[in-house]
């Protein structure tokens, strides 16, 4: 069984899974960031309703940011705890790929899905996936007026991209998609059997702090 842990963004939740199958899961939507109060409890809850110990885990799979820089500490400093705790694997999952995964949208032909997270004001973090890749993650600041987002090829979702969806009538857009640890299950599921494991030692959050705003244009556009 697999625990997974996101705290990326305001919701935080915890779930579990086994063979990737979800089993069960807690989830708080609060628009506070009380995760320090909520993730151990929620954790607790969950294994006990479960009639699951700590050590019937083979794993934590705790997403890997951006996002929240109290969030993501919190999220994986719990994630770390337990691992040293339980002497089990940590996995680190990228929210915007399970962000894909909960919006069911597919790669089709010449389609730029882009999850994207809120970075305060105008800005945001974001990933561009396609069927012929994925972008790496930038931080991006949406100006007035902005052409670059005029592709209808471009389809955006995340609680990044809920801000902005209106300005771009162009674009497909998805609502109501953000990183839930309930769709993280496939994704660890998929690194645990390929043992693709993080480093417990030297594992720190991705929040991309050192980042210098850019427009990607020809990222997110290029054909």
């Amino acid at each position: 069984m697999i625990l997974a842990i996101e705290t990326t963004t305001k919701v935080c939740s915890v779930a579990l899974f086994k063979d990737g199958k979800l089993l069960g899961f807690r989830e708080s939507d609060d628009q506070e960031y009380d995760h320090a109060e909520k993730l151990n409890p929620f954790i607790e809850e969950l294994l006990k309703e479960q009639q699951v110990r700590p050590q019937d885990l083979r794993a934590v799979a705790v997403s890997e940011g951006p996002g929240s820089y109290t969030g993501l500490r919190i999220g994986v400093s719990s994630a770390k705890g337990l691992c040293y705790a339980i002497g089990i694997p940590l996995i680190a999952v990228s929210p915007f790929q399970a962000m894909l995964s909960m919006s069911g949208v597919d790669m089709d032909s010449g389609v730029k899905l882009i999850p994207m997270l809120d970075a305060r004001r105008r800005e945001v973090f974001a990933q561009s996936f396609s069927r012929d890749g994925a972008s790496k993650v930038e931080a991006i600041i949406f100006e007035e007026d902005d052409t670059r987002f005029s592709d209808a090829t471009l389809h955006f979702m995340g609680p990044g991209a809920d801000k902005f969806a209106e300005e771009y009538a162009a674009v497909k857009y998805t609502p109501n998609i953000y990183p839930s640890a309930k769709h993280m299950g496939h994704l660890a599921q998929l690194k645990y059997d390929a043992q693709e494991f993080a480093d417990l030692a030297y594992f720190e959050p991705f929040y991309l702090k050192d980042f210098k705003a850019i427009k990607a244009k020809s990222r997110f556009n290029r054909r």
